[in-house]
């Protein structure tokens, strides 16, 4: 891995547009005690696996959220502490013919069917809404910590959203952005300005993030992601990326052992950092790929479509 990590500082520093030199500009969160930054959050997956049958099976899970972030405290090093707390929220998640929703707060009259689908999206959006969320960002803007969302993962074994049968009504897939590593990268954008370097940036500049997500049995996935500072019309910076997944085989030569191979892939970032306000304003990825998983002489290919869009709303 060639970059930084994905929630390295991004203490970086970024020189105006116009040709003339100026003062530099710190990528730098701006937490002071007490300041509230509300984040809305919108994602959405399409997902689709072919068996060696040629039988398909779809997926897919729309999300929204309102999660408002307050710092708490600031230790003498510089380090702050936020408090996470979601307002609002949807989930929306299919497999097959299989639809549920959840909704809160539920602004119109209509109820959800009594189905076992929505009981355990119930199950699961009110461990979300309850997760105590804590964050906890260094003085040089690297998200340390993430703690509070043990609980929603835990909900994934609550006997509603397991149900009785081998294959769970609800997967891991419905935690969206509300996953350990999802929302580490939601939150590495909105306080870190995505790795954006600690040197000097100029407008074309570029430089390499890079993201390892474990994913045993099958190996470890490796996303890398080439940044290009695309514009600089002050208070607003822009940042444009383009990733690429690769997936690296698991240690050892067990030929019994999953693996995972890239087919096609597309992915591009675009970050928008408010150099006044100290804080992301917007930012949106999309990302498709297209994968084949082999194990024990069958292979599986999957196809997936993921969007997620964050803006930050007024303090």
């Amino acid at each position: 891995m060639r970059g930084l990590i994905r929630c390295a500082g991004a203490a970086a520093l970024v020189w105006t547009a116009g040709g003339a030199w100026a003062e530099p500009v710190e990528i730098k969160a701006d937490l002071p005690v007490g300041r509230v930054v509300p984040i809305e959050i919108e994602y959405s997956l399409e997902a689709e696996q072919v068996s060696p049958d040629g039988e398909a099976q779809k997926k897919s899970v729309r999300q929204t959220a309102l999660v408002r972030f307050e710092v708490e405290e600031v230790a003498d090093d510089g380090s702050a502490v936020l408090k996470g707390s979601v307002e609002r929220l949807s989930l929306e998640w299919s497999r097959g013919e299989e639809r549920g929703e959840f909704v809160r707060p539920r602004i119109t009259a209509d109820v959800p069917a009594d189905t076992p689908l929505n009981t355990a999206l119930e199950a699961l959006g009110s461990a979300m809404l309850a997760a105590p969320i804590q964050m906890v960002v260094s003085p040089d803007g690297r998200v340390e910590a993430i703690r509070g969302l043990n609980d929603v993962l835990m909900a994934l074994n609550d006997p509603a959203v397991r149900g009785e049968d081998p294959i769970p009504r609800v997967d891991a897939s419905a935690l969206g952005v509300f996953g350990g590593r999802q929302f580490a990268a939601l939150s590495g954008s909105a306080f870190t300005g995505d790795g954006a370097g600690r040197e000097p940036r100029e407008v074309g500049e570029t430089w390499e993030t890079t993201e390892s997500i474990p994913a045993p049995p099958a190996g470890t996935i490796l996303l890398e992601t080439d940044w290009t500072t695309t514009a600089i019309d002050k208070p607003l910076a822009t940042f444009t990326g383009v990733s690429t997944v690769s997936i690296a085989p698991p240690p050892g030569d067990d030929p019994t052992a999953p693996r995972g191979e890239v087919v096609q892939q597309a992915s591009t970032v675009t970050m928008i950092w408010n150099l006044d306000a100290g804080l992301m304003d917007e930012r949106v990825s999309v990302q498709r790929l297209v994968t084949n998983w082999s194990m024990a002489g069958m292979t599986l290919q999957q196809t997936q479509t993921s969007t997620m869009k964050l803006k930050r709303l007024g303090d």
